[in-house]
């Protein structure tokens, strides 16, 4: 089966559309942070599950379900408290039905780590001995991983742990919107890029009301 990844949307509707019409695979799974950040949470999070996309939660999508956003930095707490303003009761609902983790045909996903699902941060120079430590905790031989926002794959062992990037505000250089391409018989994982209009997405954050360094670093791939 082809499997599209798609992670770390955040509110960003023009990047999440222009990844939905890219992706030519079976089936779409997210690792989560539908929400935060960008001016259309209840769009994406409306477009998700209307596409049926198998997801999993984020820290974003748990701060916005509990109202609490004391880890957060002023920027990205005051964009949290205005999605959850924003998405009503039966969106914060489906976000806090979401889980943790998944295992789905032999791939484990997870937005942050086995050990910290939500919170910890697996980078791409992430120690190779705490990586295999993390896939021997699943019982597969892919491990998915988000919450960085940079796209990487690492070969651990006779598997591998991978970030397909994010979809609504990448931070690695390249401001396009990232997503990946699993099939999942083989374990073959392809990176993938697309343009969307980022310019009509600043403006939406700006015109919300939303901080304008917000906007500026979609441009900037950081």
């Amino acid at each position: 089966m082809l499997v599209g990844l798609v992670a770390d949307i955040h509110g960003n509707l023009h990047a999440l559309e222009a990844v939905l019409a890219d992706l030519k695979c079976d089936e779409v799974w997210c690792l989560g942070d539908i929400v935060g950040y960008g001016a259309f949470p209840e769009e994406v999070v409306d477009r998700v599950r209307d596409e049926g996309i198998r997801c999993i939660k984020g820290n974003h999508d748990d701060a916005v379900v509990r109202g609490d956003f004391k880890w957060f930095n002023p920027r990205a707490a005051s964009a949290g408290r205005w999605s959850r303003s924003r998405i009503g009761a039966e969106r914060r609902t489906f976000l806090e039905r979401l889980p943790e983790t998944l295992e789905l045909h032999g791939v484990a996903l997870v937005h942050g780590s086995p050990i910290d699902p939500l919170h910890e941060y697996v980078d791409p120079g992430c120690k190779e001995s705490r990586l295999k430590r993390f896939l021997e905790m699943t019982s597969t031989r892919a491990l998915m991983v988000a919450h960085t926002h940079q796209q990487f794959i690492r070969n651990v062992g006779g598997g591998f742990v991978a970030n397909p990037g994010s979809v609504g505000q990448p931070r690695d250089g390249d401001w396009h919107a990232a997503y990946g391409l699993l099939d999942t018989e083989s374990l073959k994982l392809r990176m993938k890029r697309v343009r969307y209009d980022v310019k009509a997405a600043a403006r939406a954050i700006r015109d919300a009301g939303l901080p304008n360094a917000i906007a500026l670093r979609l441009f900037e791939g950081w």
